[in-house]
């Protein structure tokens, strides 16, 4: 899969707000799909490097996390193993299915890391080999494309951050990101011109946002 993202990060301003400027965009956003609530345990190394070359711009970045949806809690029964790289503009992301796992409180990294698969075809699994789980968290996504159906959108809301420790993981007092909603606009490379017609078209502007990111700043550092 290789596209270009482009996100708003919108604060202070309500969720019906800005769903009302998506509906109402020239484009003709509608939506598709159910909402549903996305959750992320992601990986990083020891030093945080794909945290920092975020901070500090790097052009060539990537992503480990493994993803589910529905409860964040409990039986977890179709988890994914998720790469994104990003050089560039350019976004690649490959996916893998996982085993079901259960996510509990008092889960050791040493658990998580153990319920990651041993081989994958066609998946690069080498480059897991140094990293270490160091965040979770779920937010309600809710999903949009445009009336000619180049640019897919979608917004997120009610952040949960929660930091994965060495020890126990109680996971019972995750950071809330409060008044935070991100709309993510994706497309396939070569429609540059047109993207920027329908960026235009927002009351809010185009910024750098990951959430990883944000729930890192809240609950680690």
């Amino acid at each position: 899969m290789m596209r270009i993202e482009r996100k708003f990060l919108i604060r202070s301003l309500t969720k019906q707000w800005v769903e009302l400027q998506i509906k109402i965009h020239p484009a003709g956003f509608s939506e598709i799909f159910n909402k549903r609530q996305v959750n992320n345990i992601y990986f990083d190394t020891p030093g945080f490097n794909h945290y920092s070359d975020h901070v500090n711009g790097e052009t060539s970045r990537e992503k480990i996390r493994i993803r589910w949806y529905g409860n964040t809690f409990g039986e977890i029964k179709e988890p994914f193993l998720e790469h994104k790289i990003k050089r560039g503009n350019i976004t690649r992301k490959y996916s893998t299915r996982m085993k079901g796992f259960f996510l509990t409180s008092g889960l050791l990294r040493e658990e998580i890391l153990s319920i990651l698969p041993v081989q994958e075809p066609g998946f690069p699994l080498h480059i897991i080999a140094n990293l270490f789980p160091s965040l979770l968290n779920s937010y309600t996504r809710k999903y949009f494309l445009s009336a000619d159906r180049n640019f897919r959108l979608t917004l997120d809301s009610g952040i949960k951050s929660y930091p994965v420790r060495y020890g126990d993981n109680l996971f019972n007092a995750p950071a809330h990101h409060h008044g935070l909603n991100i709309v993510e606009i994706k497309y396939k490379p070569g429609k540059d011109d047109l993207a920027r017609e329908v960026t235009s078209g927002f009351p809010f502007r185009v910024t750098k946002c990951s959430k990883y990111l944000k729930g890192v700043e809240r609950v680690l550092f």
